[in-house]
């Protein structure tokens, strides 16, 4: 949040400089990608990682998130079984 408001004022302040709507477009839809990327991949690291510490990961992490994903929701699943 710190830089948020920074980014934001500096996109547009050079959207009004420049007179380009398309650059003002583009810039934001740049920034939105990248931090909707990176929170897509810390949420996918969080879950493909293995949670048992015996256990070798595999080189994708998909068969620790599909073990992982239920873990994650096992108290939401139960309440909504009662």
């Amino acid at each position: 949040m710190v830089m948020a408001f920074p980014v934001a004022k500096g996109i547009g302040s050079h959207g009004q400089w420049k007179k380009w709507a398309w650059t003002l477009r583009l810039e934001l839809l740049t920034i939105l990608l990248s931090f909707g990327t990176s929170a897509l991949g810390i949420a996918y690291g969080t879950l493909s990682a293995s949670w048992d510490p015996e256990k070798e990961g595999s080189l994708l992490g998909v068969d620790e998130a599909r073990t992982n994903w239920p873990e994650l929701w096992k108290e939401e699943i139960d309440k909504d079984n009662k």
